[in-house]
């Protein structure tokens, strides 16, 4: 899960128009300067290592919008700026949570004797159906963290969800797995 999970609210037409009157005063002029600032965005974003930098670049104009309606901004680009920052921050923590949940599953799963750790591991993983075997095995193929993204979005794509989609469902598979390593029931 990522901030653009949590990011599901719309913004109205009449927000957005507020926007784009203050990018620019026609809707043409307007619609440029809306993309470009949509292509710098997503820039910053890439260049701070995030991916999905359009889908935080959208979140950015549409957080941005709703706050034109409450607050007087003098410098628009200015302050989506800063917003994008704020976001890349959010998106920071999040991965950083997720690392840290996927480093723990691992320590967890190799404690003890390797071999009764491998027995546990693979009985409470045939205890899964087929399909989410096939599923956390191909998640965690052990690739470069370029290669690792786009082959997880590969995989989401092929599996026919998003990719915020797979990694829940993953993070659910490795909550049952922990649980059966753990003997708990929950």
């Amino acid at each position: 899960m990522d901030v653009t999970d949590e990011h599901k609210q719309t913004t109205s037409s009449g927000v957005f128009q507020n926007l784009l009157s203050r990018l620019g005063p026609d809707s043409e002029t307007a619609g440029r300067e809306y993309e470009r600032l949509r292509t710098g965005l997503s820039n910053y974003f890439r260049v701070k290592g995030l991916s999905r930098s359009f889908d935080l670049a959208d979140m950015t104009l549409d957080r941005v919008a709703n706050l034109l309606s409450e607050k007087e901004v003098t410098d628009v680009e200015g302050f989506c700026f800063g917003v994008a920052r704020l976001i890349c921050m959010e998106q920071y923590r999040v991965e950083n949570r997720q690392r840290a949940a996927d480093e723990t599953f691992a320590t967890s799963a190799a404690e003890g004797s390797a071999d009764d750790r491998y027995e546990l591991m693979r009985i409470c993983l045939e205890s899964l159906p087929a399909n989410d075997q096939d599923l956390l095995r191909a998640y965690y193929t052990e690739l470069s963290p370029r290669a690792r993204t786009a082959h997880r979005e590969k995989l989401a794509q092929q599996a026919g969800m998003s990719l915020d989609h797979l990694r829940l469902r993953i993070h659910r598979l490795r909550r049952k797995l922990e649980n059966c390593l753990n003997g708990s029931d929950d």
